[in-house]
């Protein structure tokens, strides 16, 4: 009973375990890309700053887009750096998967 019991959640993990990789993976790319769009605006903005004399940077909504962007730019590094975090230990999870059915790297 215990034996079939660990083993349809060998087949349940093999199963959705690909796809939950995957999903870390599109999550990690997404928040990269946006965290280089939000550099390039940060960018353009230091730009349109220095081609204004420092005037964008003593208006209070110039201030609060620098402050919003600093919060993009913290978040998408968090983001970045959890899913690559919970890919690690998907990868880990389906080598023991793989292990316990018995199954090689790869087949899964």
């Amino acid at each position: 009973m215990l034996g079939m019991l660990a083993s349809g959640l060998v087949g349940l993990g093999m199963r959705y375990i690909p796809k939950i990789i995957s999903g870390l993976g599109r999550i990690g790319s997404a928040s990269r890309k946006l965290g280089d769009i939000n550099q390039k605006a940060r960018q353009l903005g230091s730009v349109a700053n220095q081609l204004s004399g420092g005037k964008l940077t003593q208006n209070p909504l110039g201030q609060k887009i620098n402050e919003a962007s600093k919060i993009v730019e913290k978040g998408t590094g968090e983001v970045s750096k959890f899913t690559d975090n919970a890919q690690q230990k998907a990868d880990q999870f389906k080598s023991t998967l793989n292990r316990m059915s018995g199954k090689t790297e790869g087949y899964v």
